[in-house]
């Protein structure tokens, strides 16, 4: 059901560019076997060499634990392929392989509760009526193909979250206050 939805999102989105299945086959493949590549370089590195814990996350825990901050996927492109770090975008993988760099096999095991909690908080947050105004919000970003594609620490540290929540936390603030007279 979820690749229905998922395949139904690509053709309403690309539908320009789709002349025949092989767009779809092309998608299929990229996420299947490119995306694929970014975990397999970090656990393959990782297993060898010590993981990166909170100090991949972000500058503010780098600098918390005494360290300098570099993301899992950008010091594995300076690893792997050293000559072209500086022109080159970024590694992609899914969760899993982020997951694996910060925290090990731990992380790996715990990265599976840790997303399916924020999912269901998520999606239990549409039915809650002071909630409901901040589930669009939510959906765009977590629903989105950019957190479950691409990395875990938006999980373990989600300040875009927060930042993109806080204005509709406002608003639902205003409206209980307004609701119950308070502003009236």
């Amino acid at each position: 059901m979820a690749l229905f939805f998922v395949g139904m999102m690509y053709i309403l989105v690309y539908q320009d560019r789709i002349v025949n299945n092989q767009y779809l086959i092309d998608i299929l493949i990229h996420r299947t076997t490119t995306q694929c590549v970014g975990s397999i370089m970090s656990v393959e590195y990782f297993t060898v060499h010590e993981t990166m814990g909170y100090a991949g996350v972000s500058n503010l825990w780098a600098n918390i634990l005494g360290t300098q901050f570099q993301s899992p996927y950008a010091f594995l492109i300076d690893y792997y392929v050293p000559e072209t770090a500086e022109t080159s975008g970024a590694l992609s993988s899914f969760a899993v392989g982020e997951a694996f760099a910060l925290f090990g096999y731990v992380g790996v095991v715990i990265s599976g509760f840790i997303v399916a909690i924020y999912y269901a908080l998520f999606e239990s947050s549409k039915h809650s009526n002071f909630t409901a105004i901040i589930f669009l919000p939510l959906y765009g970003i977590y629903f989105s193909h950019f957190y479950i594609a691409s990395g875990f620490y938006s999980f373990v540290w989600p300040v875009g979250l927060v930042t993109a929540l806080f204005p509709f936390i406002i608003i639902a603030l205003l409206s209980i206050n307004y609701r119950y007279g308070k502003l009236k």
